[in-house]
């Protein structure tokens, strides 16, 4: 088993701290052997009085629609000893009204609360009015790929890993079977935790559209984008209602949302977004398998994710003419990032480098491609995407 020390670091000292603890992710991130290690960590530490619930265990399902007895059970086992409990619920988004819950649990016994989740509802509007100030939230990924090199030994290449991702449950099993633990993962989500929520007229037609956005993963969405795809499918379908299948796959961490930024206006965009991956299989998946198109788009969003897992925020820069793929802020840093597959010949070499040219500021300038010469040229700096995800070269900032 890997210990995710990256995530353990960030959640360690708040063990015993009264804030609601929530980690969230995309199903089989491995938020749940992260909460036992967590439980792990707290034992050794003399800390015995624990509860634990998985709300996806069959024999909790019976709590799901009725919170007042799901709320009764923990508080009653937390309270069983004069001591500080703490409690550990998974996936409990599956509870009705469960801030409610948890809110009651906090003020009405001395606890420390872990919960998980598969949905950002965890972290919308309704959990942040309900429990403002007494949330602390942390975002859970499937194993990046240092953390799979180091599950595997280091014998996880790259290329293996842009196709096939992170998911944890894979790398414990045979390659077939790994592979069909990837495909299961992404139907169960789409299946379980989005079609419910869909009009039962156009669940085809979202299906389809699930798979044409997460396999545009890292491209400009507009509304007219949008409407000239699903004109191949159902021209019925109003340009809000794709937005809010768009949504959908944001709040089933299938998709992450970015916004541009405009790097002479200094604002943020919002009329047209991208939307990355949560994990390079899901972009697999959705192009059926084939990658006629090269693994440029997986990268970027293996770079992507990986900025965000580091604690960076990321945007998408609008120059005067084109594109910046990333401006990274770290606090009142920045830097800026562009990523390539391979830059094997000059024409790509110019396309990439030159994207910076109509920047006249003095921040750090990046791109990370495949490529292992080093085509670092008038002061922006080439780094090799291995060397950066397995964080033997970084990142400056100024």
């Amino acid at each position: 088993m890997l210990i995710r020390e990256s995530y353990l670091k960030d959640i360690r000292p708040f063990y015993s701290s009264d804030l609601i603890k929530a980690m969230v992710g995309v199903r089989r991130a491995g938020k749940s052997v992260l909460l036992s290690q967590i439980r792990d960590e707290i034992r050794t530490q003399g800390h015995l009085h624990m509860f634990y619930v998985n709300l996806e265990d069959y024999q909790y399902h019976r709590f799901w629609n009725d919170p007042e007895k799901f709320h009764e059970l923990v508080r009653s086992k937390a309270l069983e000893k004069q001591e500080r409990c703490y409690i550990f619920l998974d996936e409990i988004q599956h509870v009705q009204d469960y801030w409610n819950v948890l809110a009651s649990l906090k003020a009405t016994t001395n606890s420390s609360i872990f919960v998980t989740g598969s949905s950002s509802s965890l972290l919308n509007s309704t959990l942040s009015t309900r429990l403002t100030g007494r949330v602390k939230t942390f975002r859970i990924f499937p194993f990046s790929f240092m953390e799979a090199s180091s599950y595997t030994d280091g014998k996880m290449t790259l290329d293996d890993y842009l196709v096939n991702g992170g998911i944890p449950l894979r790398f414990s099993l045979p390659e077939n079977e790994g592979n069909a633990v990837i495909e299961d993962t992404f139907n169960s989500i789409l299946e379980k935790d989005i079609l419910p929520k869909i009009n039962q007229t156009y669940r085809n037609t979202f299906l389809n559209f699930a798979r044409f956005a997460i396999a545009q993963s890292g491209s400009l969405v507009s509304t007219r984008s949008l409407a000239g795809y699903i004109s191949f499918y159902d021209q019925k379908i109003s340009r809000q209602t794709l937005y809010s299948y768009l949504e959908k796959l944001v709040d089933s961490y299938l998709l992450t949302k970015v916004d541009r930024f405009s790097l002479v206006g200094k604002k943020t965009l919002n009329y047209i977004q991208k939307y990355y991956a949560t994990d390079p299989a899901f972009i697999t998946i959705s192009k059926g398998g084939q990658q006629n198109e090269g693994i440029g788009g997986n990268l970027e969003s293996v770079v992507f994710n990986e900025l965000l897992k580091r604690g960076y925020n990321v945007f998408v820069g609008k120059a005067p003419k084109g594109e910046v793929d990333f401006v990274v802020t770290d606090g009142q840093k920045r830097c800026y990032i562009q990523v390539a597959a391979y830059m094997e010949t000059e024409e790509t070499r110019e396309r990439e480098f030159g994207a910076y040219k109509a920047l006249t500021d003095n921040y750090p300038k990046f791109v990370i491609s495949m490529d292992r010469d080093d085509f670092s040229r008038d002061g922006i700096i080439h780094i090799n995407a291995q060397d950066f995800l397995l964080r033997k070269k970084d990142l400056v900032f100024f």
